[in-house]
């Protein structure tokens, strides 16, 4: 389906970048981040959580400073993806 939508020039060269950066198309980077709102938007909207240029989730120890992600986080989510490319290709 196609749309048109209006968003800041600043935003649309930010986000031209990091999907450059992931080598990933725009409609691609846009429908993950929409998909990833969708599913968890209280988790994304929390002041102290945000994600990094890679998607990654990170916790902001303060503000301007240091962020931080758990290892218990990092596995879990290794886990996860690795059980959705398994059931995506009929193997769980």
């Amino acid at each position: 389906m196609k749309m048109t939508i209006v968003i800041p020039d600043d935003l649309l060269s930010e986000a031209e970048t990091v999907a450059s950066r992931q080598g990933i198309s725009l409609d691609a980077l846009f429908a993950r981040a929409l998909e990833r709102d969708l599913r968890d938007p209280i988790a994304i909207r929390h002041p102290r959580f945000a994600l990094d240029e890679s998607g990654w989730p990170v916790l902001r120890a303060s503000e301007g400073g240091t962020t931080v992600v758990s290892d218990a986080l990092v596995s879990g989510l290794v886990e996860s993806e690795l059980d959705e490319l398994l059931r995506t290709h009929g193997r769980h």
